[in-house]
C-alpha cells in the first residue's frame, strides 16, 4: 500500500512546534530573570529598611558629657533624659534621671568659669526680682530644683534684695553677704550667659534675655554635671 505523501502543511508542523517550544523557553527565562530580578530589589529594600530603621533609632541615642542621652517622645512633647548613678554630695547613693527639654549640645548659651558646687552648706538660688525675672515661665526652676536634689544638693530660694525678701517671705542672699554658701543669681540682662565670680568663686550669675529661661537653666544644670562625672566612669558621679 502507497505511503500517504506529507503535504506542504503538514511538513510546517514539527516546524512551528520547535519554535513554540523556544518561544516558550525564552519567554521561561525572561520570566525567571525578571522575577530574579524584582526578588533583588525586595531583598535591597528589605536591607535599606532595617538599615534606616537602625539609623533612626541610633540617632535618638548619644552620649554626651558623660552620660549616655535619649531622645524620648510624649505625644508633641520632645524631651532628652539620661540616669545619673554613683555617690551624692552628701554621700547618700544617687540614682535618678534628668530630663531636659532642649538638646543637651544644642544650648548654645556662653558659659564663663567653670562651674562646680562643691558646698555641702545649703544652696541658694537668688532671685533679682526687681529685673523682673519673676514674668519668666517658671517651669524650667522646677527641674533645676529636681537635678540638684538629685545630686545631694540643699537648693532654697532667696531674693537679692531685703525688701524682696521680706515681702515674699524668703531669705536675703547675695554673693556680698556670706562665704560658705553658694549663691546662684537669677537676674533678667541685656544677653542670656551664664558668669561664675572670678573673686568669690562659690556665686555664679545666671543671666537671662527675652526670658530665656529655660535654656539658661539647662545649660547651668550641664556645666554643673560637667564638673561632677569623672571621664573614667560615665553617668557616675562621685562627689
Amino acid at each position: 500500500m502507497a505511503k500517504k505523501e506529507k503535504t506542504g502543511a503538514d511538513a510546517e508542523k514539527p516546524e512551528k512546534s520547535a519554535e513554540s517550544k523556544e518561544v516558550k523557553e525564552s519567554k521561561s527565562g525572561k520570566q525567571e530573570m525578571q522575577a530574579r530580578w524584582i526578588l533583588g530589589i525586595m531583598i535591597i529594600l528589605i536591607i535599606f529598611v532595617f538599615i534606616g530603621a537602625w539609623i533612626a533609632e541610633e540617632s535618638k541615642n548619644f552620649n554626651f558629657v558623660g552620660l549616655d542621652w535619649e531622645k524620648e517622645k510624649f505625644g508633641k512633647l520632645t524631651v532628652y533624659s539620661a540616669v545619673i548613678q554613683g555617690t551624692g554630695v552628701q554621700g547618700q547613693p544617687v540614682n535618678f534621671k534628668i530630663i531636659l527639654k532642649n538638646d543637651p549640645r544644642e544650648l548654645g548659651i556662653p558659659v564663663e568659669g567653670k562651674v562646680f558646687i562643691f558646698s555641702k552648706m545649703p544652696v541658694f538660688l537668688a532671685l533679682n526680682l526687681t529685673s523682673e525675672i519673676d514674668k519668666c515661665e517658671p517651669t524650667s526652676l522646677i527641674s533645676l530644683g529636681y537635678t540638684m536634689g538629685g545630686l545631694g544638693y540643699d537648693l532654697q530660694t532667696a531674693a537679692t534684695t531685703e525688701e524682696d525678701a521680706e515681702e515674699n517671705d524668703l531669705e536675703f542672699m547675695t554673693c556680698e553677704n556670706t562665704d560658705i554658701n553658694t549663691v546662684i543669681t537669677l537676674t533678667s540682662g541685656n544677653e542670656s550667659k551664664i558668669t561664675r565670680n572670678p573673686e568669690k568663686r562659690n556665686c555664679y550669675t545666671l543671666m537671662v534675655k527675652d526670658c530665656e529661661l529655660e535654656k539658661v537653666i539647662e545649660q547651668f544644670e550641664i556645666e554643673i554635671l560637667k564638673g561632677v562625672i569623672p571621664n573614667a566612669e560615665p553617668n557616675t558621679i562621685n562627689l
